[in-house]
């Protein structure tokens, strides 16, 4: 299209010299329209070779004037044009970079650099003005929980993905009203709604069950979970004596209101959560904020050990012990330090006999729960091995119970398969092959040979 427009500027420009006579007055306007048409292009086209290179046909385009007039002044003219192609498309390349850099400026001013949404401040502004202008506005502030554990597992890029996807869950709640989605910073959203007819507490009801129900994407090679947030709402009325400060301190104060009431609220993968107590619930949620990392592995230890449990054809009830088995196993690593949990590099020799004690750790927290044994020794005997060279009590064979055999195959399977941000994978097919070189001595050769026959079937349906 530009060049479609800039043919016909020079076409209209030839035309227009053809059919006049060439008489002193319009020879003498020829540069001044040649300049006309070299700022055309300049407007036209943002790179100076274009502009040259049409200023240069037109220059040339100019040497059927020497029949008219003496050759002095036909230089005069192409002189004229190319002064005037180089100076305007410099000036209006100046101009275009002094606006650009402008517009750059003001949208780092109103627009957040990560999410699709607006500043803080220039959020408040637009809040300040509605009150001013007599409208109602509701504030929301919404807290994302564990944010801070997600950084830490699995890199500042999967916490990323889960701001711009709050982000466009908020965007797309609130289309139907006029309302402005701001980021706070961090973790925190805000967002402002105009003259809107909904019913107090409402909308951030309906912000909260659609949050908590989302599958989040942290990494194309995790699978999706869900995290739980907290959410504070305030409303002016239509009240023109209220600040739009007085607005925000009121969401805040009925978000962290919110957050203790929430503190049990759903930060499960995609697996079920099993069924506990709530003193149960308080345990998986302190491993949660311990090491999000260990909370999302143990979910898919109790998947796994509960496929191998039906398996085996084991009743129901043994099933939903295995699976609460495989929830809890880790348990007692809420007691050990972050240093040692999240260390990426290899332990030493003090730090690995730290963590062999999360065995027994597990154990002195759940024995205050209500447990079954099925589900005690799924945790205690979870890195026993077949060889008897595993711990706490170097049990071997069928000295290790059944549920912690089936616990430990699952461990490992998930161990191998689930994402950390310092440590690569294996995909299914090298996991189960790990496990199969392993059978024998560190796991009961049987189950593994049921545990693979079980997951190639689900492979291959």
């Amino acid at each position: 299209m530009k060049y479609i427009l800039a043919y016909m500027a020079f076409a209209v420009y030839v035309i227009n010299i053809s059919v006049h006579e060439f008489d002193v007055y319009y020879f003498r306007g020829v540069i001044t329209d040649s300049s006309a048409l070299c700022l055309i292009y300049s407007i036209l086209f943002t790179d100076m070779v274009s502009v040259i290179f049409l200023s240069l046909v037109l220059y040339f385009q100019i040497d059927y004037l020497k029949d008219f007039r003496p050759l002095d002044q036909v230089g005069g003219i192409r002189q004229g044009i190319l002064f005037s192609s180089i100076s305007i498309t410099v000036i209006s390349r100046l101009f275009r970079h002094l606006i650009s850099e402008r517009d750059k400026f003001r949208l780092l001013s109103i627009r957040d650099s990560l999410t699709p949404t607006a500043t803080m401040s220039h959020t408040l502004e637009t809040g300040q003005k509605w009150l001013y202008e007599g409208c109602s506005v509701t504030l929301l502030i919404i807290d994302t929980d564990r944010f801070k554990q997600i950084n830490n597992t699995y890199g500042y890029s999967a916490g990323n993905n889960v701001l711009i996807q709050v982000a466009q869950v908020l965007k797309d709640e609130t289309s139907e009203f006029t309302s402005i989605i701001g980021r706070m910073g961090g973790n925190e959203f805000i967002v402002l709604v105009k003259d809107s007819n909904m019913h107090p507490g409402l909308l951030s009801r309906r912000l909260y069950n659609t949050l908590k129900n989302k599958l989040f994407i942290l990494d194309p090679e995790i699978d999706p979970i869900k995290l739980s947030f907290a959410i504070g709402e305030a409303h002016s009325h239509g009240d023109k004596n209220t600040s739009i400060e007085r607005l925000l301190n009121n969401a805040d104060k009925n978000m962290f209101i919110n957050k203790f009431k929430n503190i049990r609220g759903s930060i499960y993968t995609k697996q079920e959560p099993p069924i506990l107590t709530d003193a149960g619930y308080d345990f998986l949620n302190v491993l949660a904020e311990k090491d999000m990392y260990t909370f999302v592995h143990s979910g898919y230890t109790a998947y796994y050990a509960s496929l191998l449990a039906i398996e085996l054809n084991l009743p129901s009830q043994f099933v939903d012990d295995i699976y609460t088995a495989g929830w809890l196993h880790d348990i007692g690593k809420t007691i050990i330090s972050s240093d040692i949990i999240r260390k990426s590099g290899k332990l030493t020799d003090k730090e690995y006999l730290v963590m062999k004690n999360h065995v027994d750790y597990g154990i002195s927290i759940l024995k205050h729960l209500d447990l079954s044994e099925t589900i005690i020794n799924g945790v205690k005997h979870h890195h026993e091995q077949w060889n008897g060279s595993g711990y706490p009590r170097n049990l071997s064979g069928d000295g290790i119970s059944l549920e912690g055999r089936i616990v430990q195959i699952a461990d490992s399977f998930s161990a191998m398969i689930v994402k950390r941000v310092y440590r690569d994978t294996l995909t299914h097919e090298e996991a189960l092959a790990e496990l199969i070189s392993k059978s024998g001595t560190q796991f009961d050769p049987n189950l593994v040979s049921l545990f693979v026959k079980r997951l190639e079937a689900l492979e291959a349906s």
